[in-house]
Order: structure tokens, then sequence, then C-alpha cells
């Protein structure tokens, strides 16, 4: 029987963000299967006026504590 990263939750609450985020703008979403996983989470087709505009990307999602990206605050006391 596999094992179940315990990162898992985390790794899918990043993507799932994400994907949200991409679908409001209506950007096309497709998740790649974790099977077929060589370190892309999604590939996003770029819309514009609900048409397709012709460009994509492939996008790897870190997500969890280590990857937090930094507030307004800490960006200017830095």
């Amino acid at each position: 029987m596999s094992t179940v990263r315990s990162s898992r939750r985390i790794e899918r609450a990043g993507v799932n963000a994400l994907r949200t985020l991409l679908e409001e703008d209506n950007h096309l979403v497709q998740e790649i299967d974790g099977g077929n996983d060589h370190g892309e989470d999604m590939i996003v087709n770029f819309t514009r006026h609900g048409k397709r505009t012709g460009y994509w990307i492939a996008i790897q999602v870190k997500s969890g504590k280590k990857y937090k990206r930094a507030t307004e605050a800490e960006l200017v006391v830095s």
C-alpha cells in the first residue's frame, strides 16, 4: 500500500489557490496529473475578452511556510 506524503495537503492548497485566482480572471487552467509530474503542476492558457490569446505557460507551484511571500511591511523594513 502506498504512503500519503504529509506535505500533500499544503501542496494541494497552493495549487487550488492559484487555480482559483487564475480562473477568476477566466484563464483556462489544466492541472497536470501527479503520476505524470515532472515538476509542473498546471498549464495555463491565457484569455482576453473571453477568447484564447495563444499564450500559455507551465507552472510549478510551491506552497507552505517556507515559500511564504513577504508582506509589504516586511519589504519596507528590509
